[in-house]
Parts: C-alpha cells; sequence; structure tokens
C-alpha cells in the first residue's frame, strides 16, 4: 500500500482499490465532444456510472489532462432528455459542463477529501496523463472496507 507519512494512503491506492472491485469497468471512460447524447448515455449506463469527463473529437481517449475539455452527469442529462427526446442526438460538445477537478495520484486520500466533498468525481493524474476517475461513491467505499484513512 502507498502510503504518505501522516495522511494516509495515496490516492493511487484508492484508484487501484476500485480497478479490483470493478476489473470490467475502464478506470479512465470518457466520451468524445462529438458523440451524441446518446452515445453517452449508453457509456453511463454500460459501466453503471453516474459521470463522464468530455474529451476533443470523435474518440473517448485522453492521453492528457489537456485533451479533457468538459464533462457529462447523468442527472443533467436526464432533465435534458425528459424534456426534449431529441436531445440524445444533439453532439456532447453542447450539453456539457466545466471540467471534472484534478488530483494527483500521489495526494493524500486525506487531501482529495475536500476535493470530492465539494464535486461528484475527480479525474486522477499522473503528472499530466489520467489515470481513472474516482467519485464520492468510491471514497465512501474504499472507506467502509479499509476501516478509514
Amino acid at each position: 500500500m502507498m502510503e504518505r507519512e501522516g495522511d494516509g494512503p495515496a490516492v493511487a491506492e484508492l484508484l487501484r482499490a476500485k480497478i479490483a472491485e470493478s476489473p470490467d469497468v475502464p478506470a479512465f471512460v470518457a466520451v468524445g465532444s462529438h458523440q451524441q447524447v446518446g452515445e453517452a448515455i449508453d457509456l453511463l449506463h454500460r459501466y453503471g456510472i453516474s459521470q463522464l469527463p468530455v474529451v476533443r473529437g470523435d474518440g473517448g481517449e485522453a492521453r492528457d489532462l489537456g485533451e479533457i475539455v468538459g464533462s457529462i452527469h447523468d442527472r443533467d442529462l436526464l432533465g435534458r432528455v425528459y424534456l426534449d427526446q431529441d436531445a440524445v442526438r444533439l453532439a456532447v460538445s453542447s450539453v456539457m459542463g466545466p471540467p471534472l477537478g484534478v488530483v494527483r495520484c500521489t495526494a493524500s486520500v486525506t487531501e482529495v477529501y475536500g476535493d470530492l466533498h465539494d464535486h461528484a468525481a475527480v479525474v486522477v493524474a499522473d503528472g499530466s496523463r489520467p489515470l481513472g476517475v474516482l467519485t464520492q461513491a468510491d471514497l465512501l467505499e474504499y472507506l467502509a472496507h479499509r476501516g478509514g484513512v
């Protein structure tokens, strides 16, 4: 286990625990800004997640944090699609919100708690490379099964 003296485990340990719990879900799932809202909804449903980073272009991969241009949340899409069923054909870029916050994989879980207290999810990065997404639910799961920080 990766520890930071006095701060408890590093965020990298939390991300590893998440991956071990759900090996069928990639650590970093994203949607392209030019993809349709319906495709984003499919990704949310397929992986049982509630938010996605939005990356530049058509693909759902990012090799650098600079490629992340926004985020989408299921709660926002629900309202949009409920009011206008044709919204599933819109480009993700037309409905996305600001990008998720970023935390370094070397940060302590104690440090990331504040970020996750204020936001539903954060992107975990090693330098400028995104490694995964952590949510409030991921932190709660980690704390419940690991006995705290």
